[in-house]
């Protein structure tokens, strides 16, 4: 069991994948510091707060913006792989400050991109599809005027890689046991929550028609439809949570998970989420494997 175990997390493969990855994930990052440059009254003394920790506080408002801002300009320069460990740093630091402020404005997508974060900082994600790439291709070329100068190594520890594609999983387990009781499969709790916000979806309104937005508010309003619509959901989030780890299953299950999260961004306004978890699908590619005990 842990030579298997060993075998899986400690091997290397192409940089391709999780290079792909952490530009998607780049740009979920920079959306979320938009939001918090938007929002930024939430987190200064004005409100009220509950910090996790009573050494963290919020600071004046012109503070904040420029601590959101600095998050800003690390997301942006983390997607595009320029200083990327640094990059990422800055994006924790950032990020994290204002996670830690205060524990009722807790949101999950923004834990998991914090995890996912940390997890990247000590990868090798930066080794492909990244301004420093190109830089260090472009270094080595006039340094030592080599012919045979990839652009990225072959191989590199993806050690990182196996571990997102675990945490994904965990959030999709832990979303369908969470859901998994008589009250949710009930049906009840989406049809007094999801016809309000379908019809207050702006992703919704920007990509279908009123009408079909109205017939989907009006059908969720019915136990049947929305009890239909939570077995689904549990069903899906289910099958992603064991699907995703073999390959006879896991085409189906990205099909399913970009399904879900589709649906859940059109009616309910949640994209940042979906997108860094169909992006982590990524995580569960590699072009290429090492052979073991090949150096």
């Amino acid at each position: 069991m842990i030579e298997r175990l060993r075998s899986y997390f400690l091997v290397e493969g192409s940089p391709l994948s999780l290079g792909i990855f952490r530009v998607i994930f780049g740009v979920a990052l920079v959306i979320e510091a938009t939001q918090n440059l938007k929002r930024v009254g939430y987190y200064t003394p004005s409100t009220f707060h509950f910090p996790y920790f009573d050494w963290i506080s919020p600071l004046s408002e012109s503070t904040m913006t420029t601590i959101f801002t600095w998050q800003l300009v690390f997301a942006v320069c983390f997607g595009l792989g320029f200083l990327t460990r640094l990059s990422a740093a800055g994006v924790l630091l950032t990020q994290g400050y204002a996670f830690l402020i205060c524990a009722l404005n807790f949101r999950n997508h923004v834990y998991l991109e914090l995890l996912v974060t940390t997890v990247l900082l000590f990868s090798a994600c930066g080794a492909a599809v990244s301004v420093d790439a190109v830089i260090g291709w472009a270094w080595r070329r006039w340094r030592h005027k080599a012919q045979d100068n990839p652009m990225h190594p072959e191989w590199v520890p993806i050690t990182a890689q196996r571990v997102i594609g675990l945490q994904i999983c965990c959030v999709y387990l832990y979303a369908a046991l969470h859901k998994a009781t008589p009250g949710f499969l009930s049906g009840y709790p989406l049809s007094r929550f999801l016809p309000r916000a379908i019809r207050n979806s702006t992703v919704g309104r920007w990509a279908l028609p009123p009408d079909v937005l109205q017939a989907a508010a009006d059908a969720m309003a019915t136990e049947s439809w929305s009890a239909l619509a939570a077995w689904l959901t549990v069903g899906a989030e289910g099958f992603l949570a064991v699907g995703l780890l073999f390959r006879p299953t896991r085409l189906a299950a990205v099909c399913v998970g970009i399904a879900l999260h589709l649906g859940i961004g059109l009616t309910m306004d949640i994209v940042t989420f979906g997108l860094v978890m169909t992006a982590a699908y990524l995580c569960f590619w590699t072009p290429r494997l090492r052979a073991q005990g090949a150096r």
